[in-house]
């Protein structure tokens, strides 16, 4: 669960609410994951794409938060699903970056890389 107040406030406020239902009724319902793989599965939740706090900018968190083209209404299995894979690749992109910056780091102390 988000550890964000902001974040937390944005979710409880009456107009995420209303967006999150707007969102579930424009897939008629159903989830967009499992329609797109052919199977028929009710939207009990919504997805933000890219996550809102993947910035720490109070103003474009609610962007974000609030953005239809950054929302996916799915079943529970497939938001699961969807965080799951994209905590993976989060923690592997941090890894190159850092991989990366240690590198960088090497090459303007000493010229080489390290190894």
């Amino acid at each position: 669960m988000s550890r964000s107040p902001h974040y937390i406030k944005l979710l409880n406020s009456r107009r995420w609410r209303a967006l999150r239902m707007a969102a579930i009724k424009r897939t008629k319902g159903l989830c967009e994951q499992c329609s797109a793989e052919g199977r028929i599965s009710a939207a009990t939740e919504v997805h933000h794409i890219r996550p809102v706090e993947s910035v720490k900018d109070p103003i474009v968190m609610e962007q974000l938060a609030f953005d239809p083209a950054n929302l996916k209404a799915l079943c529970h299995r497939c938001h699961q699903e969807a965080h799951l894979l994209m905590h993976k690749g989060s923690n592997e992109e941090r890894r190159r970056r850092t991989k990366e910056d240690v590198e960088r780091f090497h090459r303007q102390m000493f010229g080489e890389d390290p190894e």
